[in-house]
């Protein structure tokens, strides 16, 4: 996995840096799949994961409902949740509990993925 550093959020090109992520049995791959260090992000946090240094990420364009994702904003904010559409130019980002916690605008989004997994680093 290459890592993409957080605190770049004008391009996501990867660093050169690679993590050893394991893939269970069932679980793919989808290309553009990739590695965020989270080390000094702006997170905001619905779901339990910041307190994991680096996260897996796939990049998506569509998301089902409680899909859990990661949103970038044009800010430097990076919130991470559960996702409910709302209409065609938001979405609902929501905690473990279901409970609506932000409304994203589309327009606002530099990079919206699909959070896979976080993972330490020995």
């Amino acid at each position: 996995m290459t890592q993409i550093h957080a605190h770049d959020s004008s391009s996501l090109s990867p660093s050169g840096h690679f993590y050893s992520c394991p893939v269970g049995k069932g679980e793919q791959v989808y290309p553009g799949t990739f590695a965020l260090d989270t080390c000094g992000a702006n997170i905001i946090d619905y779901i339990g994961q910041s307190h994991f240094p680096v996260w897996i990420i796939e990049p998506r364009r569509m998301f089902i409902d409680n899909d859990r994702i990661v949103a970038l904003m044009q800010d430097g904010r990076l919130f991470t949740g559960k996702s409910k559409l709302l209409t065609s130019d938001n979405l609902i980002i929501r905690n473990n509990k279901n409970i609506n916690c932000e409304v994203i605008d589309f327009h606002k989004v530099c990079f919206m993925g699909r959070l896979i997994k976080g993972i330490y680093l020995l």
